[in-house]
């Protein structure tokens, strides 16, 4: 009889347990499974001055700096963001940035610069480095999980809360990585008034080295972030920095905000000498080569670059005496070919020879003919 009391009372007891570990589980947040590996990207969402952090780990550096086209970034999620921070917050602050040289210490990713040569040599590029890490070892150890129990994010009760944003990096002047950059890492989601931006914000992305042991550094703009108003992300290659992802760029190498392609040529206005006429949008390159295949007969390889469909080719002739030394004065001897080789039955003057150069050109206009030994172009005629 006293053995089954005890069973009962134990039951009871097992059971109350069990009620109080739902109660108390209902109310505080489970340890975060967040990871940080020094050269990962964090994104950090904030309510300015002291709310909650959203922080997430949207991948290794490597997938930023080699990227070839437009991705989203999936571990960033509108509901988190607006479970951890709220869905009619004010004043949130997104944060991009991210160690780029873990082994040498000397170089970063981030939103927003190093924009000017003035702010890369003001910065102390290993002290953010090591900040990053100090910020990415805290989110690991110290936040909580979010919502969705994405396994990449963390999230921070307040600013104040140890390994927080703010009291890792943001303590000192906000968005300088701890006070050791010049420029703002951050980008504003929402004005005070609580009211989200309502449009996409693009946003630059850098990646800058500082080595003051070397002397090495350099900077420059590897892509953008396209900031939703719900404060998801999506990533675009972009190197020249004019907001076009690489991938789609029409004038890849220039910046210039016009992609348009009026006449189908596959060339922006700022890579089109004609933007009308699809048949051009170069002027062409030098002709690397010309050979003769007999005594009357020449033909010659084309540009690297034609500059449009259909370029045309001068043939340049000079007569030079075989003993003297001076450079010989060309004169169009065949206009405007459009094919790659052409017949000359004219025969040298007794004790002279005679040179060949080709032109390409085309509707934009004529190419060179060649360079001199001092990299000047090589003086050549118009041809009718």
């Amino acid at each position: 009889m006293n053995m089954l009391i005890r069973r009962r009372f134990l039951a009871r007891t097992l059971v109350a347990l069990a009620a109080m570990a739902t109660i108390v589980g209902a109310g505080v947040s489970a340890a975060s499974a967040f990871t940080y590996t020094s050269g990962d990207v964090l994104y950090v969402a904030y309510v300015s001055p002291s709310g909650p952090n959203y922080i997430v780990d949207i991948g290794p550096r490597t997938v930023f700096v080699s990227a070839t086209t437009t991705f989203t970034l999936p571990d960033v999620i509108a509901s988190d963001l607006n479970g951890v921070l709220g869905a009619s917050a004010a004043n949130i602050w997104v944060g991009l940035f991210g160690v780029l040289s873990p082994s040498t210490r000397d170089g970063i990713i981030a939103a927003n610069g190093a924009a000017t040569d003035f702010d890369l040599s003001t910065a102390n590029i290993l002290g953010a480095v090591n900040q990053i890490d100090s910020f990415g070892g805290g989110v690991a150890s110290f936040s909580v999980a979010v919502p969705s129990g994405d396994p990449r994010a963390g999230k921070f009760a307040s600013s104040g809360a140890t390994g927080s944003y703010q009291s890792t990096l943001d303590a000192s002047v906000q968005g300088s990585l701890g006070n050791n950059v010049a420029w703002n890492v951050e980008t504003q989601l929402s004005n005070a008034s609580g009211a989200r931006i309502t449009a996409p914000v693009n946003i630059p992305f850098y990646k800058t080295i500082r080595n003051t042991f070397t002397g090495v550094q350099s900077r420059s703009v590897i892509g953008f972030f396209k900031l939703n108003p719900d404060g998801t992300l999506t990533y675009s290659p972009d190197a020249d920095g004019d907001f076009i992802p690489d991938d789609i760029d029409l004038c890849p190498g220039v910046s210039s905000p016009d992609n348009t392609d009026v006449d189908g040529d596959g060339h922006a206005p700022a890579c089109d000498c004609d933007p009308t006429n699809g048949t051009v949008w170069a002027i062409p390159t030098e002709v690397p080569s010309l050979s003769f295949t007999d005594g009357t007969h020449n033909a010659w390889t084309a540009p690297a670059n034609l500059g449009g469909t259909a370029p045309a080719y001068d043939v340049l002739r000079a007569t030079r005496a075989l003993t003297t030394g001076t450079a010989p004065a060309l004169t169009c001897s065949q206009p405007d070919l459009l094919v790659l080789m052409a017949t000359d039955a004219a025969i040298p003057p007794l004790g002279s020879a005679f040179y060949y150069l080709i032109r390409a050109g085309n509707a934009c206009g004529e190419g060179l003919a060649g360079t001199q030994s001092s990299g000047l172009p090589l003086p050549a005629p118009a041809c009718p």
